[in-house]
């Protein structure tokens, strides 16, 4: 199973680090994921680049104030473990700086059970798609409703996710912003636009 789990993170950073934006030069292609651990208050940050530089780790909360920084020299990529269990529950947003590029991911720390990490990312080679992933221990009812920028609902599905999922939606007949929503089995609900 963690053979399974390892080989879904590699897959999954990859799909994110080839998604990622528009390729201005070698120097500029670089990519961030940032995934639950298996144990509570912990994400794993994976980060890959074309060159070694020097890059800023810098953890926000909600209000955009600064709880921790790092800077790492000399570095084309890391998978480093951030622990948040000494943190309050809530919203935060990892940024990486490296110099040719600001990366962030946004995350949710909650210290009773994990529940899963959702992320979408628009596929940089494709107009009009979006990456859908689930990430974290265990099974979980979600519900995924994806709004048009009138907020309509345009679609909604309930999937039981078991550990990790990830599908590509294609929006493209889609004009504007796209706001997708994923309702957790315990009530909560979290709201991603783009």
């Amino acid at each position: 199973m963690k053979k399974l789990l390892s080989i879904s993170a590699i897959v999954l950073f990859s799909t994110v680090v080839f998604a990622g934006g528009t390729v201005l030069s070698p120097k500029s292609i670089s990519g961030i994921a940032v995934v639950k651990g298996p144990v509570n208050g912990l994400f794993k940050v994976y980060y890959k680049a074309a060159e070694a530089a020097n890059v800023k780790i810098s953890i926000l909360n909600d209000q955009d104030q600064q709880v921790f920084t790092e800077t790492l020299r000399k570095v084309d990529g890391f998978i480093r473990p951030y622990s948040f269990n000494n943190l309050p529950e809530g919203f935060y947003t990892i940024r990486i700086e490296d110099g040719t590029s600001v990366q962030a991911e946004k995350v949710e720390y909650r210290s009773g059970e994990i529940e899963k990490l959702i992320h979408v990312r628009k596929v940089a080679s494709e107009e009009g798609k979006y990456l859908f992933t689930a990430t974290g221990k265990g099974q979980e009812n979600i519900t995924i409703n994806i709004y048009n920028p009138a907020d309509q609902l345009l679609y909604t599905e309930s999937r039981l996710v078991k550990d990790t999922y990830a599908t590509v939606y294609n929006l493209s007949k889609v004009k504007g912003a796209i706001s997708f929503e994923v309702v957790h089995s315990n009530g909560t609900s979290q709201k991603l636009n783009y």
